[in-house]
């Protein structure tokens, strides 16, 4: 929580949580209106590749995809082809 010094606080939060979630805020032990309150988090899949930075022709090339936040029982990244950069 970051105090903006007019009264106004920003407040971030981290969830590894898919669904509702619950949020409590207090002040000085009572509950802050408004609150609790039910925020609903969703999926945001987030992809990426290391070790693709250069291959050789007619060998094996490997890379590796990294992904967070993936649907389980779902195939987040398909291959689908490979073509000359122009």
């Amino acid at each position: 929580m970051k105090d903006q010094g007019n009264g106004h606080y920003i407040c971030k939060y981290i969830t590894d949580f898919v669904g509702e979630v619950r949020i409590s805020m207090t002040f000085d032990g009572e509950d802050i209106k408004g609150t609790p309150l039910t925020v609903a988090v969703g999926v945001a899949p987030v992809c990426w590749v290391e070790g693709a930075t250069a291959g050789l022709v007619g060998r094996t090339n490997k890379f590796t995809i990294l992904s967070r936040d993936a649907i389980p029982g779902k195939q987040p990244v398909v291959l689908s082809s490979f073509s000359p950069k122009s």
